[in-house]
């Protein structure tokens, strides 16, 4: 169900086609203003709308032209409910199952490739080197691309899982027609600005501190996305982003780099990770960041 892009309100569709060249955009019922604008305009337009973090330009992207995309969902049918002879039956539920936009999932691989490329460079770049990243710096070239390619996507879904639960708990967003997917269509579109760094290829830049300020606009986007898409304050929004930022900090810095150490000579507890100030400076770090 697409919706108006300015008052939030559903409706049937966006425009009427008359021919590939005419088409006619859609008046909104309730506030009297073309349900979706961007319809008519370009790329550029979008693009620029979206870095000024403009509301209906989320709500194009995520509930119009991006949105998760209803399948019928297959079953087997019982043997005892078949004959003999047409035992590979299978049925369609009346109930489909939304999945990702298959252009989400195309940008959602980009940004976790940009993202291994960040992680990777910022720990090749920091100095000194800790113990850590010097085991990890010391390990054959393709393991190291498998540990921060796993470390990435780890770190990505223990965003969406927490985000989407505690959507779910604050708001109840299956009231209002939104699913787990749509959060994550619009959590994958605020993090579109980690593929900025390719301009690292062009110009050189300090990669420690680019990953620094992508992680704050990263995080800005997401808390004002959850505003516009979860129609929420941003003491709420700010409040989901802080303990999702907790909670990558508790597992992905620390229970995975236990498991990376656990069977090497180095002493866990000495890197700065494992120990209680360390928790509590990577949370400081991680909250700090939202502000």
């Amino acid at each position: 169900m697409v919706i108006c892009i300015e008052c939030n309100s559903s409706i049937a569709s966006l425009y009427t086609w008359y021919s590939p060249a005419n088409i006619k955009l859609t008046v909104c019922t309730k506030c009297n203003k073309f349900a979706d604008k961007y319809i008519e305009h370009g790329n550029v337009v979008i693009f620029i709308d979206l870095l000024l973090l403009k509301p209906q330009v989320f709500r194009h992207l995520v509930f119009n032209l991006l949105a998760p995309i209803k399948v019928p969902k297959i079953r087997q049918q019982p043997d005892n409910e078949i004959n003999n002879d047409k035992k590979n039956i299978r049925l369609l539920t009346p109930n489909p199952v939304d999945v990702l936009h298959p252009r989400v999932c195309r940008l959602s691989i980009l940004i976790t490739l940009f993202d291994v490329y960040l992680t990777w460079a910022r720990v090749e770049k920091s100095f000194p080197h800790t113990q850590y990243a010097q085991h990890i710096l010391s390990l054959p070239v393709i393991i190291q691309y498998i540990f921060f390619l796993f470390l990435c996507i780890s770190e990505t879904l223990i965003g969406h899982v927490a985000i989407r639960l505690m959507s779910a708990r604050l708001r109840g967003y299956n009231k209002n027609n939104i699913t787990g997917n749509t959060i994550s269509t619009a959590l994958f579109i605020s993090s579109a600005t980690k593929l900025f760094p390719i301009l690292m290829v062009i110009w050189s830049y300090d990669i420690p501190l680019a990953a620094m300020v992508v992680g704050w606009v990263v995080n800005l986007n997401v808390i004002v996305t959850l505003c516009i898409i979860l129609n929420c304050g941003y003491v709420k929004a700010i409040f989901i982003t802080s303990i999702t930022a907790i909670l990558q900090i508790l597992i992905w810095r620390n229970f995975i780099v236990w498991l990376i150490l656990r069977n090497t000579s180095i002493d866990y507890f000495t890197v700065g990770l494992g120990s209680w100030r360390g928790i509590l400076v990577g949370i400081w770090h991680s909250v700090s960041l939202l502000y």
